[in-house]
């Protein structure tokens, strides 16, 4: 079961089969396997990461993984549109593409990491940026409390559709099918 979460397209029909239609637990699935994707590359970077590296490199190596983080939360933070509550499908797909955009600008912290770790230098470059990476992705996570917190917003611009039933409705898999 590890090796598959770790390939998107497996853990999307993995995820489809195992909620049937329930489109909010195939969220929480693919969320749950691109935080533990994180974790694993950790295991890698353990095994191959070469302890040799100058302090200039680890300055340059540590500059490029905060670089990558900052823009990451600038981007989430400033350019991701709100909702569109104008029927519960634009509603569910505009959830999703606004959680998928966040996961791949959080994931790319940590793949920035490991780049760096790898090429650059120094190879424990990889941690800082997971950990970052895990606290974008914290911030993705579709819980309760940020459901809560996205239907508070969506009625305060003025539009009732519960977006829990709009996400339940609707599945990933229908919608990458359009």
């Amino acid at each position: 079961m590890l090796p598959g979460m770790m390939i998107p397209g497996v853990a999307i029909v993995r995820a489809q089969r195992t909620a049937g239609t329930d489109g909010l637990v195939v969220l929480r699935s693919l969320f749950l396997s691109f935080a533990t994707a994180i974790v694993l590359i950790a295991g890698v970077v353990l095994l191959i990461g070469d302890v040799t590296t100058g302090t200039v490199r680890t300055a340059l190596g540590i500059g490029i993984v905060l670089v990558m983080a900052g823009v990451s939360f600038a981007v989430q933070a400033v350019a991701l549109r709100a909702l569109d509550g104008s029927s519960d499908e634009a509603l569910g797909n505009s959830y999703r593409t606004r959680f998928f955009l966040r996961i791949a600008l959080s994931e790319a912290i940590a793949l920035v990491g490991f780049v760096v770790g790898l090429m650059v230098g120094p190879w424990w470059a990889y941690f800082p940026a997971a950990v970052l990476s895990l606290a974008s992705l914290s911030r993705v996570a579709p819980t309760r409390a940020s459901l809560a917190s996205d239907q508070d917003a969506l009625s305060l611009a003025g539009c009732n559709r519960p977006l829990v039933d709009a996400l339940r409705r609707s599945n990933v898999m229908s919608s990458q099918r359009r």
